[in-house]
């Protein structure tokens, strides 16, 4: 399902690609039609202001990162195609020093999407993708999108590699905290998923009252929110 994997990108408010809204791009994240933000990532793709544009060079590396995560999760024949695209993308990141924290952030996780495709080089590029998502946020610790990636990671991490489910979710909370402070909830899909893994990892630690208010906070932004409606809530309603 989408809801279990973190897919990360930055949306600027209101702001559209081509005919597709952000509007548009949450529905599909919430009802798991992710595969739909194809017609947004070839039209950015496509535009002769890629390279030179900062915003919509983010915007195209976090869609090229969620649709992978969704095709991986899904394993979908097209995962290595968009991953390619997707370091492609991060490579364009390194020649802008201004975006340095999300080269690290987005490199981190095409890394960690690399090693979920190709389980043999974790004990290679564990330690690699860790380093720079530590460095992500220390770059800019400013950027909510670099403390999901870093929280990901620990939470998916064996403990063996550095993963701690706790500091996950404290990873997640600064996320989400700085989104509340600069006022970027609304129709921000990675917000309201985020929320959602706070929300589960509560679950798994027992927190079963906080794990449920959290799920209703989400409904209440993203109602039709799959994940959160069919499976996270009624598991924690068992619960009570």
């Amino acid at each position: 399902m989408s809801g279990r994997f973190l897919v990360i990108f930055l949306l600027l408010s209101g702001q559209g690609f081509g005919q597709y809204t952000q509007e548009e791009t949450l529905k599909d994240f919430t009802t798991n039609h992710i595969a739909k933000w194809e017609i947004p990532i070839k039209n950015l793709a496509d535009s002769p202001e890629l390279q030179n544009n900062d915003s919509l060079l983010l915007t195209y590396c976090n869609l090229l990162y969620g649709i992978t995560g969704f095709y991986i999760a899904e394993k979908n024949e097209k995962s290595d195609i968009v991953l390619s695209q997707f370091f492609d993308a991060i490579a364009l990141l390194k020649t802008k020093p201004n975006l340095t924290s999300y080269y690290q952030t987005y490199s981190a996780a095409a890394i960690a999407y690399d090693m979920a495709l190709r389980p043999y080089k974790i004990p290679f590029s564990a330690g690699k993708s860790f380093s720079l998502a530590y460095a992500a946020v220390k770059t800019n610790p400013e950027n909510p999108t670099a403390w999901v990636i870093l929280g990901n990671a620990k939470y998916h991490a064996p403990a063996l590699f550095g993963g701690n489910m706790t500091e996950a979710l404290k990873f997640f909370n600064t996320a989400t905290t700085l989104w509340e402070h600069n006022r970027k909830t609304q129709n921000n899909w990675l917000y309201i998923n985020t929320l959602a893994w706070q929300g589960f990892i509560n679950y798994k630690l027992g927190n079963y009252q906080v794990a449920k208010a959290i799920y209703t906070k989400v409904l209440r932004m993203a109602p039709d929110f799959f994940w959160v409606k069919n499976e996270l809530l009624p598991d924690v309603g068992q619960k009570q």
